[in-house]
């Protein structure tokens, strides 16, 4: 006979517990596979329940808080001296600020001087140099001018013979008064000579520079003539070309202006009898016209509503007529009867 209730758990695991029944299962079960092995329990071998895990895990717990208050205490410690080794450090860094901004201001002082110096030694040198050039150039004036005197003594013992020669003329010859005016008026002419030279040589320079503006005009006149000659054959075919266009485009606008009368027609055609229609419609429901013929939109819109409205009419009057035919039929059925 089976049992009414289920057998009582031994009460030891707690929960955990299972019946006997269930327990059996699940030992049998346990002994049938192998994936999830379970070591069966002896009798001589004290179990591991869950009292043993409480307890060890009492134990546990105690070890980890002294290990939590070792490393607390540890950790504080640490962070005193954590926070007097960064007060140091603050301390440090604001000495090395103050000795930098003084250091930085001490360099930008010796960079200031430094370029002062430079500036004043760059003058310097550029004045030396200028004076070391004037003494050269001085020294060479110095050379030239030796030179021209050795020359000039060497033209003059040269020219000696000369002198005689001048002093001859003035004594004979009536237009000279003495030697100064010979040599005034021989000044004269040879400056008369150079300067006669001078204008010669300006004036040939001026045909040339005239022959060549010829020359270059001439060419660039030509130039121009053959561009102007080139730019009149590109017109001449343009001009071929835009009329040979133009007679096209003429024949395709007179096609077009009569497409475009026979629509522009078409159209008028439509929106009469949109508006007459419209009108009509207006008449039949006895409300005056209220769109002008420009607003085709409107009126399209109100004749669309008449038409449903229409059509519904129609449907009706179809329904009704239907249902009195079926009536009719019905009243002659059963008056033959």
């Amino acid at each position: 006979m089976p049992r009414r209730k289920p057998t009582e758990k031994l009460g030891t695991y707690g929960q955990f517990d299972l019946n006997p029944e269930r327990a059996v299962e699940r030992f049998v079960e346990s002994k049938l596979q192998n994936k999830f092995y379970i070591k069966p329990p002896y009798w001589d071998i004290p179990r591991e329940g869950l009292e043993l895990y409480a307890i060890q895990n009492e134990r546990d717990h105690g070890e980890m808080s002294k290990l939590q208050d070792n490393l607390r205490k540890q950790a504080q410690s640490d962070a005193r001296a954590n926070e007097e080794r960064i007060a140091a450090v603050y301390k440090i860094k604001n000495e090395l600020r103050e000795q930098f901004i003084s250091v930085n201001d001490f360099i930008r002082e010796c960079e200031r001087k430094k370029s002062e110096a430079d500036e004043k030694l760059a003058l310097e040198t550029k004045i030396c140099d200028e004076k070391k050039t004037e003494i050269q150039k001085i020294r060479k004036d110095l050379v030239e001018l030796s030179e021209f005197k050795d020359r000039l003594e060497k033209s003059v013992d040269e020219l000696k013979h000369y002198k005689t020669v001048f002093e001859e003329v003035v004594a004979e010859s009536e237009y000279f008064g003495n030697l100064q005016e010979l040599i005034d008026r021989c000044d004269a002419l040879m400056i008369t000579q150079v300067e006669v030279t001078e204008m010669e040589e300006k004036k040939k320079q001026e045909i040339e520079v005239m022959r060549k503006k010829i020359v270059d005009a001439t060419n660039d006149a030509s130039l121009i003539i053959m561009g102007l000659n080139k730019e009149l054959s590109d017109l001449e075919q343009s001009y071929n070309a835009s009329q040979t266009e133009s007679f096209k485009w003429s024949k395709v606008l007179a096609v077009s202006k009569d497409c475009i009368k026979d629509k522009e027609s078409t159209t008028t055609q439509l929106l009469d009898q949109i508006q007459q229609l419209y009108a009509l419609f207006c008449k039949r429901s006895g409300i005056p016209i209220a769109f002008e013929r420009q607003q085709v939109e409107n009126q399209l819109d109100y004749i669309k509503d008449e038409m449903k409205y229409l059509q519904d009419v129609i449907k009706c009057a179809a329904d009704i007529s239907e249902n009195e035919d079926k009536s009719i039929i019905a009243q002659n059925g059963s008056s033959k009867k």
